[in-house]
């Protein structure tokens, strides 16, 4: 006979018995005699429904009831911790992410610490991840000291179990920051708002107009000099981050700002010298609004003044990746937004284009901020950061193919801005000639070569020139700001001494000594794409750099008699020339 064992269960008082029968191929009726089964009541099977579920309940807590067996497996259970927040701070290699969290709702007693997991990762990048703690931290907070810069670096945490290390619980939702290594706005406003109390007969801030939204404003630092109240004395005007994308300018100009201040104070005699014969007027952050869309981690590459559609804080870099798409975005692209040579430009007019050069020009505020500051010192020699590695894109022909009459003195001063400021790998070669930026209009390079004359650089990066290809070459890491600040130190240096040089300082007065506001004319050295050049209504002052060489002179005024003079500009020295122009028709008594 064979035999199979069969459970029978014999309900008895609530008490279940397993029974173990043998089993033959014919069937075989047990030979015992069930109990009978009880009756349960209804009122009975109310209160054991309600036993059970409150079992039940308290077997998910974790809880043990009374008359209930322990069972060790409810209480290793953990659950991941809650409400895990990351905030960024510091700059450049001092880049540091502050995490908070709260424990696990349940069996948060049975927590003997935590594990804290980055994933660092950007679009078209494969994530690394990273374990940032060898032993579990205790407390519900931790600092990662070495956040990746210009990436998203994603953190989770899991809790680790007090009597089973090997037990930990779910990870955290996550929590992610984008590494941006520069300055925020606040934190430039407050900077420079400390610098300029701190050196009141130094340096002053001026608002210098509205940005396009978000309450922020253009902030101008003036140092040295106000060539408004003395316009004899020359000037130089530094505007960064007019891209929104493009925002390692800013930090150079706050790194330039800082170091003139603290050598001045040291008594350097170079700085000295040079703040006290030169203005000096810096725009470190020309598109704040626009620049938010980086400071948020936006993976594409952004020019206007709109950081797009806006995220409600906490702000998750996993939500934002597609949040503004270039083609959708609105504003304006500020630096195609000036009045030089606007027909012949070509621009895209496209409003959702990304280099939309809005309506009109002077559109957009940050162009007119910009405008503002440079009339006030009317700089003769300019410096607009884009990409910042030191070597400018020098121009090349206008619109309509005609060479701008100053491009040889562009091309000297761009060198020599170059082998000062460019990062050591690029130093090398500006012997070599770089790829032309041409000034078709609408550029702020353009417009202040319109409205000044002088050398208007655009740091961008390099050309490197090789047969049939240019390569261009930027920088763009936190880790190159230091040299950059560094050689852009010596370059402002070199300028504060060119900007004295090889040129001309005209004063036009009238027969009784006073100044007038006549037109002055360099013949045959005139651009017909420039604006007419005329000295200061308050000051009958002009300056103009030249390279060195012979010139004629035509000083004209509307109801006078129009002088001609003959000069000879030469290396490191500024050609004064004082002309007193007579009415028409009048004896002339002094010239």
């Amino acid at each position: 006979m064979q035999l199979q064992r069969r459970d029978i269960n014999i309900i008895t008082n609530r008490i279940a018995i397993p029974l173990i029968l043998p089993r033959t191929s014919a069937k075989i009726s047990p030979r015992i005699t069930p109990l009978p089964i009880p009756r349960i009541s209804g009122t009975e099977r109310s209160i054991m429904s309600t036993r059970n579920t409150r079992r039940s309940k308290a077997a998910s807590a974790g809880i043990v009831c009374a008359g209930d067996t322990p069972r060790t497996d409810r209480r290793i259970c953990l659950l991941p911790p809650q409400r895990l927040t990351a905030e960024l701070s510091g700059h450049g290699h001092q880049l540091c992410t502050v995490l908070h969290w709260q424990p696990p709702k349940r069996n948060a007693e049975a927590v003997a610490g935590y594990h804290v997991d980055r994933l660092t990762w950007w679009p078209g990048m494969t994530p690394i991840a990273t374990r940032l703690t060898y032993t579990p931290v205790p407390d519900c907070h931790f600092c990662d000291e070495s956040v990746v810069a210009n990436q998203i670096n994603e953190y989770r945490v899991t809790a680790v179990h007090r009597e089973f290390a090997d037990v930990s619980g779910p990870v955290s939702f996550p929590a992610a920051v984008y590494g941006f290594a520069y300055l925020r706005y606040d934190e430039m406003l407050a900077e420079l708002s400390a610098l300029a109390a701190a050196n009141p007969g130094l340096c002053r801030l001026v608002d210098a107009g509205p940005a396009a939204g978000g309450g922020m404003r253009v902030w101008c630092m003036v140092l040295g000099e106000d060539t408004s109240d003395v316009p004899d004395r020359p000037g130089i005007l530094y505007a960064a981050n007019a891209h929104a994308s493009e925002v390692e300018g800013s930090d150079v100009c706050m790194g330039l700002i800082r170091e003139a201040l603290r050598r001045y104070r040291e008594g350097d005699a170079d700085i000295i010298d040079l703040l006290r014969h030169v203005q000096v007027r810096i725009i470190p952050m020309h598109n704040p609004f626009g620049r938010l869309a980086n400071e948020r981690g936006y993976p594409g590459y952004l020019r206007k003044n709109h950081p797009g559609r806006s995220l409600p804080p906490p702000l998750d870099p996993l939500a934002i990746t597609h949040a503004w798409p270039w083609d959708a975005s609105r504003g304006t692209d500020i630096n195609r937004n000036f009045n030089a040579d606007w027909c012949y430009s070509g621009e895209f007019r496209d409003p959702a284009g990304n280099s939309y050069p809005g309506k009109r020009p002077g559109s957009a505020p940050e162009t007119r901020a910009l405008m503002r500051m440079a009339r006030a010192c009317r700089p003769q020699i300019s410096i607009n950061f884009h990409a910042p590695c030191g070597y400018p894109l020098l121009p090349g022909n206008w619109g309509d193919g005609q060479q701008p009459v100053d491009r040889e003195l562009h091309y000297e001063i761009g060198r020599a801005f170059a082998a000062q400021s460019a990062p050591e790998y690029t130093a090398e070669v500006p012997h070599l000639s770089p790829e032309p930026a041409h000034l078709v209009g609408e550029t702020a390079q353009a417009w202040l070569y319109r409205e000044a004359y002088g050398a208007h650089l655009l740091p961008e990066g390099f050309y490197e020139q090789v047969p049939y290809e240019s390569r261009m070459l930027f920088v763009s890491s936190p880790a190159s700001l230091e040299e950059l600040i560094t050689g852009g130190m010596r370059a402002l240096l070199w300028m504060g001494q060119r900007v004295r040089g090889a040129g001309i300082t005209v004063y036009v007065r009238n027969a009784n000594g006073r100044p007038l506001r006549a037109a002055v004319d360099v013949v045959d050295h005139m651009d017909p794409h420039c604006a007419m050049q005329y000295t200061d209504r308050q000051h009958g002052v002009y300056r103009r750099l030249l390279s060195p060489g012979r010139y004629t002179l035509r000083i004209s005024r509307p109801g006078y008699d129009s002088q001609t003079v003959r000069i000879r500009t030469i290396p490191n020295s500024t050609t004064k020339v004082c002309v007193y122009l007579q009415r028409a028709g009048q004896r002339r008594d002094r010239s």
